[in-house]
């Protein structure tokens, strides 16, 4: 029996019908002017702000999203991995640190059908191949250019068909040389105008 079919049997008064996209759904309707996420500036180089999506907030000050500009962020990278090929039950490995983009990304996922499969960021190229592998991820999602370049180091042996990066890479790195010369790698940003363009 998979987790499907499991999943299908078990019956508890605990478990709803809703998913987790349509919870975060109907919260940012009810909460859209509220605050849902604050991050600080200086502390990662966001490709969401190259990409003009977000602020960006001096640094070491606190900026705000809101519910309903989160929702949309989270509604356009749904569309960008649905245009990814990312469907019902499909693996998507997460390997980053815990951050808003996490979390975006994550929900993103979800609201695309997929199944999010966490790689810790510490993890080994070892364990990073063996973790995305044993999945069956059919994309990732990294945080940087270090961990980029671990999942680059195993690729062969996995079936990846993308891989996206959230911070945007530095000049001259092989993490900016990936992004640019590469049709299967793309920046949390440049995946947020893509589902922003197919978004229906």
């Amino acid at each position: 029996m998979d987790i499907r079919e499991a999943e299908q049997g078990f019956d508890h008064p605990v478990i709803g019908d809703d998913t987790l996209p349509a919870m975060f759904e109907a919260s940012a309707e009810r909460n859209a002017g509220e605050v849902a996420q604050r991050y600080k500036g200086g502390i990662y180089d966001r490709s969401l702000v190259a990409e003009g999506v977000i602020p960006a907030a001096p640094a070491g000050d606190y900026a705000d999203l809101r519910y309903e500009e989160t929702r949309e962020i989270v509604r356009h990278l749904a569309a960008g991995f649905r245009d990814l090929g990312v469907g019902a039950g499909d693996r998507v490995g997460l390997f980053a640190n815990t951050r808003m983009e996490w979390a975006q990304a994550d929900f993103g996922v979800l609201a695309a059908g997929g199944v999010v499969n966490t790689v810790y960021s510490g993890s080994s190229e070892n364990q990073t191949e063996y973790l995305l592998g044993d999945a069956g991820a059919e994309g990732v999602v990294v945080e940087n250019g270090d961990l980029l370049h671990k999942v680059l180091h195993v690729e062969d042996e996995l079936d990846l068909s993308f891989i996206v990066v959230m911070d945007e890479p530095a000049d001259g790195s092989g993490a900016a040389a990936a992004v640019r010369d590469r049709d299967d790698v793309l920046t949390l940003g440049q995946l947020h105008d893509r589902g922003a363009d197919a978004f229906d």
